[in-house]
């Protein structure tokens, strides 16, 4: 029996099989294709983000550490998840993640499961300044978590 995988990048994941008679090639009876498909998933959402504060001080800049959980495995409805992307939103907004004359990311990137934020100001946070975090996968980005940051 000779087993063959195919991958579509339309969240189909398209498995088929030949069962090939291997003592009289010349058999071709027992040669259609057996399809089984099965609609895959982008992973489901992270499930939280915790936030712990480095250096929590008013005098100078204030350090927090986002940390994701670990990486989804494949289940049976959905694909693995092979990394992270992390965002802000609100008034943390730069042209690409994160304003950098705001904040910027000590340690870590945006791929990383842990970042420590740097913020340059003590101002308490802004209406609708967020965390967001998704998971990457071989298929696309699961649904944004989103966390307010109640201060900075």
């Amino acid at each position: 029996m000779y087993r063959f995988f195919l991958s579509i990048a339309l969240n189909f994941l398209v498995i088929f099989s030949f069962a090939a008679d291997t003592d009289n090639p010349n058999n071709f009876s027992n040669k259609l294709p057996v399809f089984n498909n099965l609609l895959l998933s982008v992973p489901a959402p992270p499930a939280s983000i915790t936030i712990i504060a480095v250096t929590p001080t008013v005098c100078g800049e204030k350090r927090y550490r986002f940390i994701a959980p670990n990486l989804p495995t494949a289940s049976t409805n959905a694909v693995a998840a092979k990394g992270y992307l992390w965002s802000f939103v609100g008034s943390l907004t730069g042209d690409i993640t994160i304003d950098t004359s705001k904040a910027v990311i000590d340690s870590g990137n945006i791929n990383s499961r842990i970042i420590v934020v740097r913020f340059k100001t003590n101002n308490a946070a802004a209406t609708g300044d967020s965390v967001r975090l998704k998971y990457n996968s071989d298929i696309g980005y699961s649904r944004d978590y989103l966390m307010k940051c109640v201060s900075y």
